[in-house]
């Protein structure tokens, strides 16, 4: 089976539609503010024109003009992600709160008495813990 190739801007929608509205207000001033920075720094500098993207790629990658515009686009990079940043804490993220509040207490108990407890949860399928809880519920109902 032949693999589907879909465009940068098709997988940039699909990226962009998947976002919530608070995600899509991040990611939307991250590119403005990238695209600020980045043309601020593109009137500060002359790189020079070149006719095919290798010639450029030549240029970029092996001398040492090329190399300091490589640093200054990572240095873009760096101070958008310390503004803007991207990930980290989510609203609704975590554990959820209980409704209910549990207090941890330790009592000491005949062992005939935490085998009737251990027996009963047991047999009715539940912790020891509900099984306690369901014998005070019937304790208070008498």
């Amino acid at each position: 089976m032949k693999k589907q190739l879909i465009s940068f801007s098709e997988s940039s929608k699909i990226f962009q539609d998947s976002l919530t509205p608070e995600e899509k207000k991040i990611s939307k001033k991250r590119r403005q503010l990238h695209t600020d920075k980045l043309d601020a720094y593109m009137q500060t500098v002359n790189i020079p024109q070149y006719e095919t993207p290798e010639d450029y790629h030549q240029w970029f990658e092996n001398t040492p003009e090329g190399k300091e515009h490589a640093r200054n686009l990572q240095r873009i990079e760096q101070e958008v992600n310390k503004e803007c940043v991207w990930g980290g804490k989510r609203e609704g993220a975590g554990r959820k709160n209980k409704e209910v509040v549990k207090v941890v207490i330790t009592r000491r108990l005949l062992p005939e008495t935490v085998a009737v407890l251990k027996d009963y949860a047991k047999k009715h399928d539940i912790n020891e813990t509900e099984a306690l809880e369901i014998a005070i519920s019937k304790l208070k109902q008498a």
